[in-house]
């Protein structure tokens, strides 16, 4: 069924890096789950004031505040297709990330309301109405939930949508709220106690877990977070894989939201490569890395010494003094400068999480290399890891 939907409804499906592409799988989502969650809300509020279950009811305004989510992925995918203008030139692509928040912000509303709903149910208890009839309704409601969780996650994968994965988590989360809900019903119509309530207030808290987790998500995304390590890792493995390429650092990704990716690296290459070789050779890396992946890419690249013998014994000196002090420590960008006072610049890659002070470490590193060569001047550079 999936299969058929992309295939009848999204054209050129395969092309799934296209920005157009991409816009057409997130609408077909955000449409089918419209109109799913209207049929779900409608039979879930109907059966719950007719058996008066405060966990049922709960489970139907949840599915509501779906609705409202889907209309605003719906929007979000709609505005992050608009053309980048003056005021926005690297698109507006976040607006998918800002729906999203959306989405999170009223999951979690809804899922207090419900909460409060189910606490005065338990203060409060009332007789249960319960059929056969009510049960299968819910059960035929968790096929839904269930086959909607597989069709967002499948499109959320498929384009790599934030929102539609969201989508696909609070699909899941409603399959276990249903559940609960039967539960509750059961409970509450063959026992005296609260059973109703309890389970409402079980829904609740798995609703606002699912909001928050959307909130924290989409945040993080819109305040800038570490890319996805494989994507990373790729690139990597393709840049280090072109001939005369001796090594990358200094790599940063820059999100301004699906279609609109940036990536900046450093590449080495032997000083001996003339200008117009190392101009063709990485822009060939930039153009297929956007044909790939859709990343706009910029590199820089580093000319590397390999044949200087006393370069290549001063960097291994470094190196070996530079993971002395920490394993974790690396550099890169190594140059010697040579003359009467010679100067050896080297950046040093610190881990994010390594809070030392840079000054010692410096004052560390120039000691031990003016052992043997008092008269080198050490231009030294901290950096840290922006993947």
């Amino acid at each position: 069924m999936i299969h058929f939907l992309i295939k009848k409804f999204v054209k050129d499906y395969s092309d799934t890096t296209n920005a157009k592409v991409r816009v057409q799988y997130g609408m077909l989502a955000s449409i089918v789950a419209i109109f799913l969650n209207i049929i779900c809300a409608s039979f879930k509020l109907v059966l719950g004031f007719i058996a008066h279950s405060s966990s049922v009811i709960a489970d139907g305004l949840n599915n509501f505040s779906d609705v409202g989510s889907n209309i605003a992925s719906l929007l979000g995918f709609a505005l992050a297709q608009k053309h980048p203008d003056m005021e926005h030139p690297y698109g507006h692509g976040r607006y998918e990330y800002l729906m999203g928040l959306v989405i999170g912000c009223l999951i979690f509303i809804v899922g207090i309301l419900s909460g409060y709903e189910a606490i005065m149910h338990i203060i409060k208890p009332v007789e249960l109405k319960v059929n056969v009839v009510i049960i299968i309704a819910l059960i035929f409601t968790i096929g839904i939930k269930g086959w909607m969780f597989y069709f967002n996650n499948a499109i959320g994968d498929t384009i790599d949508s934030k929102t539609l994965k969201a989508a696909a988590i609070d699909s899941k989360n409603d399959v276990l709220s249903n559940i609960a809900s039967i539960i509750g019903l059961l409970g509450g119509a063959f026992t005296s106690w609260p059973v109703d309530g309890a389970v409402g207030l079980v829904v609740s808290i798995i609703v606002i877990k699912g909001g928050v987790e959307t909130i924290s998500t989409m945040i993080d995304s819109i305040l800038g977070c570490t890319p996805d390590p494989e994507l990373v890792d790729e690139i990597k493995q393709y840049v280090l894989s072109q001939p005369d390429i001796l090594g990358i650092h200094d790599m940063m990704f820059h999100d301004y939201g699906p279609g609109s990716r940036f990536c900046v690296l450093h590449a080495e290459v032997d000083n001996d490569m003339t200008l117009i070789d190392a101009h063709h050779l990485i822009d060939g890396i930039e153009r297929n890395i956007l044909k790939k992946y859709n990343i706009m890419t910029t590199i820089h690249y580093d000319p590397i010494e390999t044949h200087d013998q006393t370069t290549q014994l001063l960097k291994d000196k470094m190196e070996k003094i530079v993971h002395d002090i920490n394993k974790n420590y690396s550099i890169h960008d190594f140059h010697l400068v040579k003359g009467e006072q010679p100067q050896l610049i080297c950046d040093i890659l610190i881990p994010n999480d390594d809070k030392v002070d840079e000054e010692i470490i410096r004052q560390k590193i120039e000691e031990k290399m003016k052992v043997d060569n008092p008269e080198i001047i050490c231009i030294l550079q901290f950096d840290h890891s922006f993947i």
